[in-house]
């Protein structure tokens, strides 16, 4: 049967047969089924209407006939709507008004020629709309309620008026008594019973629709709803029946009294509809966001379907929506009826640029359109990125030509924006799971990395520990806050048995300052071997290859000296680093802070230091460090500090010589009481120490001379 009536609406509609969407189908093919049934009886009703006019009754009560008029407009302002749904993504809608207290009252006071009252109305509003919607699906679908309502209002209403006379009832009606009354009484029945059955073949074929596919409950809620919607006027024409009955024995001030009464009655069931539909979307769209977001949130990222979880539950939360959602530049998440005309890339351009939500009113001038106004709301909602607050997609909604309830599309931009940030966080999440996995490749490259340095600092270490000079002893430790350090030590041995201890800190961390390291690194190195006698001439000639070779906007803090140990001295530029300690034996055990004789390397290219030379005399301890030691914190955000560092330096050089302690023992002090201040907290910083100390009974002597490396 169902192929049948899609045969015969597509003979006058041949569009159907491209609908993708089943649901559209459905609804087109009973627009067309129903008007064909519905337009002969309505035509029959026009022509009988026009046979039974009488012109001199209009023309004598006119004043009357325009008040009604009136009367008719506001109730039509004030259409109330039922909504019930039928599953998970249809609702099915209809309106009602109290119009039919006016027309069938006034037809049982004057006849049938006032019926003309409501179809002028009709004419009216069909010609108005006419010019605000052009979609061909809304005139066919107002084309098919026309014709199933006038062969109702027009063959029914004639009909009953007819049995109404023969039954012996009078124009006017004569009173409310029982005797006048049960003509009208049976008239109004007949007039419900078969203005009802005007709908049966519209009715009969959604029940049986197999492309619907209505189970059991969603058929029973669709004709609940139907008999609802249907059986409306069983409740108003009763209240007709008593206004007719009014103008006969009080008067047209009874009856005016009466139909303010049904005015306000109109209104608190308008407003009461309204609220009630409110509710009905409020739930839907929070039930259907909690489903989406459990969908989203209960599957892996790895695994996220995006667009089948919208696809799944956005089209229940925005019941008789048009709904396209993208992520820009152009891929479509979700589109809503599929036969719906996506959004024009011009709008896309638009929400954009703007990245905020606006809705646009029937008849506003579009900005991405000038030229046209909008046939139906638009609501334009940005997805905005969790971080960046950029727009990286968007959310479109309109009102499908079917949607009866007044609802106003802005009533709907809280739940919009509530799936715009729901399906901003699944990207963020689907971004996240991405990069997680990216950095666990790039953190096995930095392993990788962190090796190659570790070597080169540990082949700088064999250097150190291979450095044999009587009387002298160094240790260095370097302990980095991740895979690789910004942190580096180096000692280059050079002419005439001397040695250049170098200690210094790239202003960052992880790769960058890594590869800023080695580059620094190279640099001290190659000058340090060209100018072996003036630490101010390495510096001098490093920091414009530093800035040459770089280009980055970083910097580096060194401290460099040269260590001449037949004579006890060193010279030394102090590039911004932290001050070295030397802690001298002699002379009450005095404490000198080797401060800083110039600006870092690598921020201008036309700098200059200056070196100074201090006595290390036997028994003097030197401590070279970065700032990862003073600025290592403790759980409570407190910094170990130069006085800790200083006070662990005073336990370490008490027995240092004269009870056997070494160089390396002094380093192990002071790196230990580093990690009892540190205990659980992270560490934040690289933490590089460089302990250099000369025996109490060091002698002048010569030095094994050590291979450049």
């Amino acid at each position: 049967m169902e192929a049948l009536w899609i045969a015969l609406a597509k003979r006058f509609r041949p569009e159907i047969e491209k609908t993708v969407d089943d649901l559209q189908r459905v609804s087109q093919v009973s627009d067309v089924v129903g008007f064909l049934y519905g337009a002969p009886l309505a035509l029959a009703g026009l022509v009988w209407l026009i046979w039974r006019t009488d012109l001199q009754l209009l023309f004598q009560i006119w004043p009357l006939l325009l008040i009604l008029f009136a009367l008719l407009y506001l109730l039509r302002r004030l259409e109330f709507f039922l909504l019930t749904e039928l599953n998970s993504r249809r609702l099915a809608n209809a309106s009602g008004t109290f119009e039919a207290v006016i027309t069938w009252s006034s037809a049982l006071m004057f006849g049938p020629s006032v019926l003309w009252l409501g179809l002028v109305w009709d004419v009216l509003d069909l010609f108005i709309a006419r010019e605000r919607r052009q979609e061909l699906d809304w005139r066919w679908n107002r084309a098919r309620n026309l014709a199933l309502r006038y062969a109702g209002y027009l063959l029914v209403s004639l009909a009953a008026l007819e049995l109404y006379g023969r039954w012996g009832g009078l124009i006017p009606l004569p009173g409310l008594s029982l005797e006048t009354l049960w003509p009208a009484i049976a008239a109004t029945l007949f007039r419900q019973l078969f203005s009802m059955l005007c709908w049966a073949p519209y009715v009969l074929y959604y029940l049986t629709s197999k492309t619907l596919g209505f189970d059991a409950p969603a058929r029973r809620a669709y004709l609940r709803f139907m008999l609802i919607a249907l059986g409306w006027p069983v409740l108003m024409d009763p209240f007709a029946l008593l206004a007719a009955g009014l103008w006969a024995q009080v008067g047209h001030v009874g009856y005016g009294l009466f139909l303010l009464s049904v005015l306000m009655v109109s209104y608190m069931a308008y407003r009461f509809s309204h609220t009630a539909i409110r509710n009905l979307w409020r739930s839907h769209e929070m039930a259907n966001l909690e489903r989406l977001a459990r969908a989203i949130l209960g599957g892996p990222p790895e695994e996220l379907r995006l667009s089948e979880a919208l696809n799944e539950h956005v089209p229940g939360m925005f019941p008789s929506c048009r709904i396209e959602i993208r992520t820009f530049p152009d891929e479509t998440l979700l589109l809503y009826p599929l036969s719906t005309r996506p959004l024009q890339e011009s709008g896309w351009v638009w929400l954009r640029a703007v990245a905020e939500t606006r809705c646009f009113k029937q008849g506003d001038v579009l900005p991405w359109q000038q030229d046209k106004t909008a046939e139906t709301p638009y609501l334009m909602a940005p997805i905005l990125d969790m971080e960046t607050l950029l727009p990286i997609g968007g959310i479109c909604l309109t009102f499908t030509v079917r949607v009866r309830h007044q609802e106003p599309l802005s009533n709907l931009l809280p739940a919009a924006q509530t799936l715009a940030a729901q399906i901003a966080s699944a990207l963020h999440a689907a971004k996240i799971h991405s990069q997680t996995l990216a950095y666990q490749r790039i953190e096995q490259e930095l392993a990788v990395a962190g090796e190659i340095q570790a070597g080169f600092l540990l082949s700088q270490l064999s250097e150190v520990l291979n450095w044999q000079v009587s009387g002298w002893q160094v240790a260095v430790a370097l302990e980095s806050a991740r895979e690789t350090s910004g942190d580096f030590y180096d000692v280059i041995p050079l002419r005439n048995g001397r040695m250049a201890l170098v200690i210094a800190d790239v202003a960052d961390k992880g790769l960058g300052a890594a590869l800023y390291m080695a580059v620094s690194r190279t640099v001290i190195r190659t000058f340090a071997e060209q100018y072996t006698e003036d630490p101010q001439q390495v510096f001098a000639a490093a920091n414009p290859r530093i800035l040459k070779d770089t280009h980055v906007d970083l910097f580096v803090t060194i401290f460099y000296g040269i260590l001449d140990p037949e004579h006890g001295t060193l010279t030394y530029c102090n590039a911004g680093h932290n001050p070295p300690f030397l802690f001298s034996m002699q002379n009450g055990r005095r404490m000198q802070a080797l401060r800083r004789t110039g600006i870092p390397l690598g921020v201008r290219e036309q700098e200059t230091w200056t070196s100074h030379t201090v006595s290390i005399a036997p028994g003097d301890l030197l401590i070279l460090y970065t700032d990862g030691v003073t600025d290592a914190e403790d759980t409570r955000g407190d910094f170990f500090g130069e006085d800790r560092l200083l006070e662990a330096l005073e336990i370490a050089a008490a027995n240092t010589n004269g009870g056997g302690r070494t160089a390396q023992e002094v380093q192990d002090t002071i790196m230990k009481a580093v990690h009892d201040f540190i205990g659980h907290a992270a560490q934040t910083d690289d933490i590089t120490l460089m302990v250099l100390a000369r025996d109490l009974d060091c002698e002048p002597c010569e030095q094994i001379a050590l291979d450049s490396p």
